[in-house]
Protein backbone atom coordinates (compact mmCIF):
# COMPACT_ATOMS: atom_id res chain seq x y z
CA UNK A 1 0.00 0.00 0.00
CA UNK A 2 1.48 2.95 -1.05
CA UNK A 3 1.93 5.80 1.57
CA UNK A 4 4.78 6.88 3.50
CA UNK A 5 5.81 5.06 7.12
CA UNK A 6 7.97 5.74 9.86
CA UNK A 7 8.84 2.48 12.74
CA UNK A 8 10.46 2.63 15.64
CA UNK A 9 13.01 0.08 15.77
CA UNK A 10 11.63 -1.15 19.26
CA UNK A 11 8.74 -2.00 17.37
CA UNK A 12 10.78 -4.26 15.17
CA UNK A 13 11.53 -8.19 15.65
CA UNK A 14 15.48 -7.46 14.90
CA UNK A 15 15.89 -4.90 17.93
CA UNK A 16 18.00 -6.75 19.71
CA UNK A 17 20.70 -7.52 16.99
CA UNK A 18 20.41 -3.51 15.99
CA UNK A 19 23.51 -1.69 17.84
CA UNK A 20 22.29 1.93 16.16
CA UNK A 21 18.85 2.14 17.90
CA UNK A 22 16.68 4.80 16.03
CA UNK A 23 14.46 4.82 13.65
CA UNK A 24 13.80 4.09 9.95
CA UNK A 25 11.35 5.55 7.49
CA UNK A 26 10.03 4.26 4.28
CA UNK A 27 8.12 5.32 1.49
CA UNK A 28 6.10 2.64 -0.24
CA UNK A 29 5.74 3.64 -4.17
CA UNK A 30 4.29 1.16 -6.57
CA UNK A 31 7.29 -0.80 -7.20
CA UNK A 32 9.48 0.25 -4.47
CA UNK A 33 10.24 0.82 -0.75
CA UNK A 34 12.61 3.95 -0.35
CA UNK A 35 13.77 4.05 3.37
CA UNK A 36 16.06 6.56 5.87
CA UNK A 37 17.90 4.63 8.53
CA UNK A 38 18.30 7.15 11.25
CA UNK A 39 21.23 6.48 13.70
CA UNK A 40 22.73 9.74 16.26
CA UNK A 41 23.77 12.13 13.41
CA UNK A 42 23.87 10.26 10.32
CA UNK A 43 21.20 8.90 8.05
CA UNK A 44 21.39 6.63 5.29
CA UNK A 45 19.03 6.42 2.22
CA UNK A 46 17.88 3.52 0.15
CA UNK A 47 15.58 1.30 -1.74
CA UNK A 48 14.28 -1.99 -2.77
CA UNK A 49 11.27 -3.82 -4.25
CA UNK A 50 8.21 -3.65 -3.06
CA UNK A 51 6.73 -7.29 -3.07
CA UNK A 52 7.74 -8.82 0.38
CA UNK A 53 5.65 -9.98 3.39
CA UNK A 54 7.68 -8.84 5.71
CA UNK A 55 8.79 -5.66 4.13
CA UNK A 56 9.13 -3.53 7.36
CA UNK A 57 12.34 -5.78 8.53
CA UNK A 58 13.56 -6.42 5.22
CA UNK A 59 13.70 -2.58 4.83
CA UNK A 60 15.39 -1.78 7.71
CA UNK A 61 17.40 -4.80 7.70
CA UNK A 62 19.08 -3.78 4.84
CA UNK A 63 19.41 -0.38 5.50
CA UNK A 64 21.04 -1.37 8.72
CA UNK A 65 23.59 -3.86 6.72
CA UNK A 66 24.17 -0.76 4.33
CA UNK A 67 24.54 1.35 6.98
CA UNK A 68 26.80 -0.87 8.59
CA UNK A 69 28.97 -1.92 6.00
CA UNK A 70 27.81 -5.56 5.93
CA UNK A 71 27.03 -5.92 2.08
Amino acid sequence: MAGHYETKLEELSIREKWRVPKYVKWQVTTDKFVYELYAGEKCFRGEMTEGDENAKENVAQMAYEEFMGIN
